[in-house]
């Protein structure tokens, strides 16, 4: 069992990255990202998505152009959630969540883990996971963003259930206007 990564993982984790150059990212974005729950956009090389977190957003991204630093090519899921805490605070919070998710279904697979991540000037809580090259196969990325939003909703639910969710549309035309940008229609 302990050779299995060296035998099976690592020489396809040495080839090209089986997800970057397809359209599964695209495809997902338009399929899943065009509501007031959620909006996204892909491209060949990964996926953005976002949900409604009250005023905010928690932000799902999925990457092809990441290296792990064991398995090599592999794909990136990450999700990051608006709840600004001082380091210490989100050390605790991340240790409860990776509890709640191993003693708990939580309506998602219990991969990767919660950690504190910097986002601007705040430390917020994220959670990631890797998909080694070897796993590729065609709705395993769709599966991993699927799973990373469902996280997030789990998270609102569970954490901050009278947390008023606005509209993507609603959270991106206030972003709009504070960056002093025309706000599309």
């Amino acid at each position: 069992m302990l050779t299995i990564a060296d035998a099976m993982y690592l020489p396809k984790g040495r080839e090209a990255n089986r997800w970057a150059g397809t359209t599964e990212f695209k495809e997902c974005a338009e399929r899943f990202g065009r509501n007031d729950q959620c909006f996204g956009t892909g491209d060949p090389n990964g996926l953005a998505l976002e949900t409604p977190f009250g005023d905010d957003s928690s932000l799902i991204r999925l990457m092809a152009s990441q290296s792990h630093p064991y398995y090599g090519a592999a794909l990136l899921a990450t999700l990051l959630v608006p709840l600004a805490r001082s380091v210490p605070e989100l050390e605790s919070e991340c240790a409860w969540f990776n509890f709640f998710e191993a003693t708990s279904w939580t309506g998602t697979p219990q991969f990767g883990s919660w950690a504190p991540k910097q986002r601007g000037d705040q430390w917020c809580p994220a959670m990631a996971f890797i998909v080694p090259n070897l796993l590729y196969a065609p709705g395993i990325a769709t599966n991993s963003a699927l799973w990373q939003l469902g996280r997030a909703r789990w998270i609102k639910k569970k954490f901050h259930p009278d947390l008023q969710d606005r509209t993507m549309a609603e959270i991106l035309k206030e972003r709009w206007k504070r960056a002093g940008l025309p706000v599309p229609h």
